[in-house]
């Protein structure tokens, strides 16, 4: 991981109004869904920046599942991240 990424991530892809909403979604949902949601959006990100995705495999076995708990799912759709 670059040294930069982190903040890249949450100074211009997050912004201050994405880190106040996952900060709700851990305080109104918990750190779990937090942390599944924290996970989809930088796997967004590191593929918008074109860094490469390192487990593409467990990537999509995990989608399955966090599209079975999460009413964000249809989000994490192929047509939307690309």
């Amino acid at each position: 991981m670059e040294s930069d990424q982190i903040g890249r991530f949450t100074d211009r892809f997050l912004r201050p109004d994405g880190v106040f909403l996952l900060q709700m979604i851990a305080s109104h949902a918990g750190n779990l869904t937090c942390a599944k949601v924290t996970e989809a959006l930088w796997l967004i990100f590191l593929r918008r920046s074109g860094k490469p995705v390192l487990d593409e495999k467990v990537e999509s076995s995990d989608r399955g599942e966090w599209e079975s708990v999460c009413c964000l799912g249809p989000l994490l759709s192929e047509q939307i991240v690309k």
